[in-house]
C-alpha cells in the first residue's frame, strides 16, 4: 500500500505538480485519521480477540466486533455530513462547495476501509499469510490503472477525482477478500455470530485494545491534521505536497518494520498454546526486526 501511495503521488505530481500531491494528501490524511479513530472493532483487537478464543467465546468476540464496526461507521458518517462545511473551511482553507460535498461522502471510503481491514484481519487470524499478502497488495496495485485518468479529473479541479483515488483501493480489496473469506469459513462464522449474545467483557476487550492505541492516534491527529492546514495557509498547496512526499518516504521503513507485528506476530502469539511457543515466536520476530533495522540504516557518511 505504501508503494501504491508513492506511485499515486508520483502520478499526481506529473499531472498537477506539488499542488496536486498536497491536495490529495489533505484528503488522504483526513480519511486515514478518521479510519484509525473509527477502527475500534477491525484492527489489532480483532486479531488478538479471535486468535486467543475458540467456540462460542470466539463467536461472541466476532459479534461484538461487527456491532462496534457498524456503530463506528454510522457515527463517522454523521460526523462527516455535519462537519463538512467546517472541515472545508478550516482544514482545506477554502469554502468550496465541491470540497464540502466530497468531504460529506468520505464516510463511504471510510466504511470500505473498515470492512477491508476486518476482512484481512480475519484472514490473518486464519494464518493464511499467502492469501493475506495477495489481498493486501494486489488490489491497491491494480487501482493504479485508474490513477492517471482520475488525476486528469483532479487537474480539472474535479474533487471527485480525489474521491475516486480514495474509493478504488478498498473497493477492490473487499472484492478480492470476499472469496478468500468464504473459503476460510468466516462468512459462516459471521452468520453464526449473529445468533449469540455478546457479553460486556467482549466489548471491553476492544475498548481496552483501542484505548492503548488512543495516545498514538491523538499524536497522529495533532501532527497530520493540524500541520498540513498550517502549511497550506502560510505557504500554499505546493508545500503541502512536499510535506506529504517527505512524510511518506520517511515512514516507509517504520511501516515495513511494524507490519510484521499486525499481520504475523499478533495472531501467532495470541494463538500460542504454551509459554515456550511464545518465547520462540518472540525471539524469531526480534531477529527479523533487528535484521530489517540493520539493513535499512542509513550509512554514516550519508
Amino acid at each position: 500500500m505504501l508503494f501504491r501511495s508513492i506511485l499515486t503521488n508520483k502520478i499526481l505530481a506529473v499531472v498537477m505538480g506539488p499542488a496536486g500531491v498536497g491536495m490529495f494528501g489533505l484528503y488522504r490524511q483526513l480519511l486515514d485519521t478518521a479510519a484509525a479513530i473509527a477502527g475500534i472493532g477491525s484492527t489489532g483487537g480483532l486479531v488478538q480477540g479471535l486468535s486467543s478464543t475458540e467456540g462460542e467465546a470466539r463467536l461472541r468476540r466476532l459479534k461484538a466486533a461487527l456491532i462496534l464496526n457498524i456503530v463506528a461507521i454510522q457515527l463517522s458518517a454523521i460526523g462527516f455530513i455535519i462537519m463538512s462545511p467546517t472541515i472545508a473551511e478550516k482544514y482545506f482553507q477554502q469554502s468550496n462547495p465541491g470540497i464540502e460535498l466530497a468531504v460529506r461522502w468520505l464516510w463511504l471510503p471510510l466504511a470500505l476501509i473498515e470492512i477491508g481491514m476486518m476482512l484481512w484481519n480475519l484472514i490473518s487470524v486464519s494464518r493464511s499469510f499467502r492469501w493475506l499478502a495477495i489481498v493486501m497488495i494486489a488490489p491497491p496495485a491494480g487501482s493504479l490503472v485508474f490513477a492517471y485518468p482520475l488525476a486528469l479529473e483532479c487537474a480539472q479541479d474535479n474533487q471527485w477525482g480525489y474521491f475516486g483515488l480514495l474509493l478504488l483501493p478498498p473497493t477492490l480489496q473487499i472484492l478480492m477478500a470476499l472469496p478468500v473469506i468464504a473459503k476460510l469459513g468466516w462468512l459462516r462464522e459471521m452468520r453464526l455470530a449473529w445468533g449469540v449474545e455478546a457479553r460486556r467483557d467482549d466489548y471491553f476487550h476492544y475498548f481496552r485494545m483501542y484505548g492503548s492505541s488512543l495516545i498514538a492516534y491523538l499524536a497522529g491527529f495533532v501532527m497530520l491534521m493540524l500541520v498540513p492546514p498550517m502549511i497550506l495557509a502560510n505557504y500554499g498547496a505546493d508545500h503541502v505536497g512536499f510535506f506529504r512526499v517527505a512524510w511518506t518516504l520517511g515512514i516507509q521503513n517504520l511501516s515495513i518494520l511494524f507490519a510484521s507485528i499486525g499481520t504475523y506476530l499478533y495472531p501467532m502469539l495470541s494463538g500460542a498454546k504454551s509459554e515456550e511457543e511464545r518465547q520462540q515466536l518472540d525471539r524469531k520476530s526480534t531477529r527479523l526486526n533487528s535484521s530489517h533495522v540493520s539493513e535499512s540504516r542509513m550509512p554514516s557518511s550519508a
